[in-house]
């Protein structure tokens, strides 16, 4: 794992770089693959050598940024604050800068729950800082990327 190209310390988190020789057809050297995860000392029961990952938090681009600087994983949006809410069927959350998060949601036609929306809002604040602005979007429709996959949590934010 690797942060800014330089291996990480144990215990701190950072990109996930492999390697695979297996291929014969095209050795995979130093791949990036765009997810995060923290390294451990402990060596494995099986008895190989190789450096080990305690979790992995998610895909790099998928982290928030604070309006202080600090890193927040994606795991802080699972399940709260919108999974298992009575009349919300979806939810992305989006960061276009450093200061604002937008968030839609897919609603059914009877989902009017400003206050769902406000607690939200304010743990938001709590995580984030009291000058994350966070706007709040129905919508009919969350749209799936190119891959397929209907990514819950997006950041345009550059991390470091």
């Amino acid at each position: 794992m690797v942060v800014d190209g330089e291996a990480v310390e144990p215990s701190e988190r950072g990109e996930i770089v492999c390697t695979t020789l297996i291929n014969h057809a095209m050795p995979l050297i130093r791949y990036r693959i765009r997810d995060v995860g923290v390294s451990v000392e402990e060596q494995c029961s099986c008895g190989i050598t190789l450096p080990l990952m305690k979790i992995m938090e998610g895909r790099a681009d998928d982290f928030l940024v604070a309006t202080d600087g600090r890193i927040i994983p994606p795991t802080v949006f699972f399940p709260y604050p919108f999974e298992n809410v009575e009349g919300i069927r979806q939810f992305r959350v989006i960061q276009e800068r450093r200061d604002k998060l937008t968030i839609q949601l897919v609603a059914k036609e009877t989902f009017l729950s400003n206050e769902v929306l406000e607690k939200a809002r304010r743990e938001i604040h709590k995580l984030f800082g009291e000058d994350m602005q966070v706007e709040s979007k129905i919508v009919s429709k969350i749209e799936r990327d190119s891959s397929g996959k209907l990514r819950k949590i997006i950041s345009h934010v550059h991390k470091r």
